[in-house]
């Protein structure tokens, strides 16, 4: 069940970095922040702004800016967008998910399932739990007789 998890989770990823990647080729527009929120620790935060499209749509989208020390109401940042979807947008150079994180995401998953498999398989040996039980009422048997 786990490794299914962590394969549905790699291709997420993998499904996220191709979406970031079709972004970051898009346009790039200035966009105006509308507001601010912080994300914590990690940094960053996410930025509600607002820009026209190449086309002449207005697009009120959410984008993670991971520098954004200092960013406020109204200041204006520079952002790429989907043209088949502007609403998909980032900080232009910055992508949501990159190679790096994906590979890292998805061997954290596969170490996640192995581990539990690993656990799985000590808690039980190499028998099934009835085979567990006669085997050690003959080794205590065997070290009774002796």
């Amino acid at each position: 069940m786990l490794c299914v998890v962590a394969v549905v989770f790699g291709a997420h990823q993998v499904s996220g970095l191709s979406v970031s990647r079709t972004i970051q080729r898009g346009p790039q527009v200035t966009a105006e922040t509308q507001s601010v929120a912080a994300v914590g620790a990690h940094g960053g935060a996410y930025l509600d702004v607002q820009f026209v499209t190449r086309a002449g749509q207005l697009v009120r989208a959410e984008v993670h800016d991971g520098d954004s020390d200092g960013v406020s109401h109204r200041d204006r940042l520079p952002v790429r967008y989907d043209p088949s979807d502007p609403e998909h947008a980032e900080v232009a150079g910055q992508p949501l998910n990159t190679s790096g994180q994906a590979v890292l995401d998805f061997v954290l998953a596969g170490c996640l399932a192995g581990g539990a498999i690993l656990f799985l398989l000590g808690a039980f040996g190499r028998y099934p739990p009835g085979l567990v039980a006669r085997r050690w009422t003959r080794r205590g048997r065997q070290s009774r007789s002796t």
